[in-house]
């Protein structure tokens, strides 16, 4: 019994020493060469921006986020601005669109984790579209014409843009002889071939405050016009009281731009040049407009377009045109 004991210990001491023998190499971990991954939230793949460009971006990784670079580049690759942010987010910046010219724009991001390891360049396109006045006057109000009945004049505008936009507001000089209270409406209507058709829609009714001749913005409309489309935009005076809208004399429009019809609120326009003012001079109405991502489903269907006359007729009028100087 005894030998047998000593036998047990030898077995037990190699056990032990066995157990121990990996202790002297241990295995070294994995060395982690994973850059971090970049998403660019906005813009959205081919985003339409027609007032703010929302250049947001965000990244991860299991070591941690170091730092993120942030680049808006051109269509030719060309760095309009870029920023670089620590690790804490958000990781963005914000462009108003109208201080970037038409076009294509890249919003990058990458990023460089605690350990050093940089990922790639991640990029999103937006389309570009600055807003943009429609108008044909050259800036200066220097006449102002009004007829002894009420009327309504409308300029006929084309959307230049291959996107919808949307209306933002309409501008009006009005003359400083126009009567105090007299009252008028801001309106948009559809066009059918060159022609203004029915109201899309219009202000409430408004009373000049005069005396002074101003120019006059009016905001708050939701109309969309489709890519190259068209709309007709103008005033639209409710009473005899006389409401005298200002003229570029300076520059002669192009026939069938601008039209009028009398009394406001009938559907039957005569173009400018058919009136006593002759179409020389450029009626100042501006409109305000801004891409959109929307559909043109509030724009008022077309109608087929009606057959113009050759020689439009001059309408009869309770009153001959008074020009104002």
């Amino acid at each position: 019994m005894p030998r047998l004991r000593a036998h047990l210990g030898v077995v037990a001491l190699c056990c032990s020493v066995a157990a121990g023998c990996g202790d002297d190499n241990p295995q070294t971990p994995p060395v982690d060469t994973a850059p971090p991954q970049v998403t660019v939230l906005r813009p959205t793949p081919e985003e339409i921006v027609g007032s703010l460009l929302v250049c947001d971006v965000t990244a991860a990784d299991a070591a941690g986020v170091d730092s993120v670079y942030v680049s808006l580049q051109d269509s030719l690759g060309v760095e309009v601005r870029s920023q670089a942010f620590g690790a804490m987010p958000p990781f963005g910046f914000t462009v108003a669109a109208d201080l970037l010219p038409l076009g294509r724009y890249s919003v990058c991001g990458r990023a460089i984790d605690d350990l050093g390891n940089r990922s790639t360049w991640t990029c999103a396109v937006a389309r570009v579209y600055p807003p943009v006045t429609l108008r044909r006057d050259d800036g200066e109000a220097e006449d102002g014409l009004f007829i002894g009945t009420p009327v309504q004049t409308a300029g006929v505008f084309e959307n230049p843009y291959d996107v919808p936009v949307m209306v933002q507001s309409v501008e009006l000089y009005i003359w400083g002889g126009s009567a105090i209270d007299a009252p008028f409406r801001v309106v948009l209507w559809n066009v059918i071939g060159d022609t203004p058709a029915d109201e899309l829609e219009g202000t409430a009714l408004r009373l000049f405050r005069g005396p002074f001749g101003a120019r006059i913005t009016y905001e708050g409309f939701h109309t969309i016009i489709p890519a190259h489309g068209h709309l007709a935009a103008g005033m639209q005076q409710t009473a005899n009281l006389p409401l005298i809208l200002g003229y570029d004399i300076g520059t002669v429009p192009p026939a069938r731009t601008y039209w009028f019809a009398t009394p406001a609120g009938s559907n039957d326009w005569f173009t400018l040049e058919s009136s006593p003012a002759g179409g020389l001079e450029t009626p100042f109405i501006r409109v305000s407009i801004r891409a959109t991502g929307q559909s043109a489903t509030q724009l008022a269907p077309a109608a087929p377009a009606r057959p113009a006359p050759a020689v439009p007729a001059r309408p009869r009028v309770a009153s001959e045109w008074h020009r104002v100087h």
